[in-house]
């Protein structure tokens, strides 16, 4: 029976499959919304970054490679914390359900997820109790911990979250939601396109993509 191989740190992972598409400002300038409408938005598996392991508990914790829709934080002015947000709702229903087989679903950890003022690193607000998610965002400090500057935090988008609304810049990248909160009562921070942090962007913007993270029990994976 051969050895099973290890996971690393940095390493890119196929898990689930979800609606994506190839964009680039390349091919945004030269599609039109009739072929917008009609771009391949097929199932392709995601791809994701392994961004820490914990080999005694066989768990990793995966970030999408790239930002898979775009979606508003909260679908109201009072924007509520993490807990009560419309997205997250949305991320551990129908994100869930959509882009993982009962396989999967059962291979991914239910994580308490920490929103207290120790997770933002630039303002220090409290972002409400901590949750139990499979699927969430990364906080601004986990966001500055997990990366290694601004450029390693830059992210490119699929070709559906871009037909969803999101923005991007020339280079083709995107921002995308934290799940820490913003200057403002009714405001979320975000990671711009140049890959640092901003935190004055409305809850009910639809511009901002979507980079989900989860721990997995990573055994059937390697």
């Amino acid at each position: 029976m051969s050895k099973k191989r290890g996971i690393r740190v940095g390493q890119a992972i196929d898990f689930g499959t979800y609606r994506q598409g190839r964009f680039s400002a390349k091919l945004e300038r030269k599609l039109g919304e009739v072929e917008k409408e009609a771009a391949d938005y097929t199932l392709a598996p995601i791809r994701w970054r392994v961004l820490q392991v914990i080999p005694s508990q066989n768990s990793a914790l995966l970030i999408a490679k790239k930002c898979l829709a775009s979606r508003v934080f909260h679908d109201s002015s009072s924007c509520p914390t993490w807990e009560k947000s419309a997205l997250r709702l949305w991320l551990n229903s129908e994100f869930f359900k959509e882009a993982f087989s009962p396989k999967e679903q059962a291979m991914i950890l239910e994580h308490q997820v920490p929103n207290g003022p120790e997770e933002d690193c630039r303002l220090g607000k409290d972002g409400g109790p901590a949750t139990s998610d499979r699927i969430f965002l990364l906080s601004s400090r986990e966001a500055r911990d997990y990366f290694k500057d601004v450029v390693d935090r830059r992210c490119s988008l699929t070709l559906l979250a871009k037909h969803e609304g999101a923005l991007s810049d020339p280079q083709g990248d995107c921002c995308w939601w934290l799940r820490s909160p913003g200057e403002n009562p009714d405001t979320v921070s975000f990671v711009s396109y140049g890959g640092s942090y901003s935190y004055d962007k409305e809850a009910t913007f639809q511009g901002i993509s979507v980079r989900p993270a989860l721990w997995v029990n990573y055994q059937e994976l390697v």
